[in-house]
């Protein structure tokens, strides 16, 4: 009787795992709110990837949490990383929604970030095109294809190429201050929880389970 309740748990173990590994893989976050610049900015970027299909990756750059008059420059733009060998083009680009770049420049580790480090693409806007309430657009969504692309293909690191450290994402933003005449750095050192709440709902569900059924 004992064997035949463990097998319960443990398919309805598997059966939770299963259904919250889903909305795990769904989207990949980052939240670029480290700040490193000389006037800090009062918000932050979220940057999210999500998986619209097999070769398929959504990007929304949101800017809307920045200060009223805050944007991200348009000569030292909005930084990401991708998988070593890749071979991303700018021609796998389309745009979606919202602020449209000015230049979009890819080439693997050839973008420098101003103090932390070498990117493999960055989007530049124009002025007041990308940011807080007074810019044009809150959000700039693109969609990238890319033979065999998925979410976890800009889980990367920045080279690095400064003393500012690395980070998965990295973006300037201009009119910061109560002048609104400095400038910030953002940076995101870790994506969203994902499969690490993932691994330790499962580990606690695995001690629950062992505890249940001794």
């Amino acid at each position: 009787m004992k064997n035949m309740i463990k097998t319960k748990y443990a398919v309805s173990l598997v059966a939770v795992l299963m259904s919250f590994s889903g909305s795990a893989k769904a989207d990949l976050v980052f939240t670029l709110d480290y700040h490193f610049g000389e006037v800090p900015s009062t918000g932050y970027l979220v940057a999210t990837f999500s998986q619209q299909g097999a070769n398929v990756v959504e990007l929304e750059m949101d800017a809307s949490n920045l200060g009223s008059e805050e944007f991200v420059d348009g000569n030292a733009g909005w930084y990401f990383n991708f998988a070593p060998g890749l071979g991303l083009l700018a021609g796998d680009f389309a745009y979606d929604s919202g602020a449209s770049f000015r230049t979009l420049d890819v080439g693997e580790d050839g973008q420098k970030a101003d103090g932390d480090g070498w990117y493999d693409f960055v989007f530049d806007y124009y002025a007041h095109e990308l940011g807080g309430s007074s810019s044009a657009n809150g959000t700039s969504v693109y969609t990238i294809t890319h033979l065999g692309l998925t979410i976890d293909d800009f889980d990367f690191l920045s080279e690095p190429g400064g003393d500012q450290g690395t980070y998965l994402s990295a973006a300037h933003v201009e009119s910061t201050g109560t002048d609104q005449e400095g400038s910030d750095w953002l940076g995101a050192t870790i994506p969203a929880p994902g499969a690490v709440v993932l691994g330790a709902m499962g580990l606690g569900l695995v001690g629950w389970l062992k505890r249940r059924v001794a």
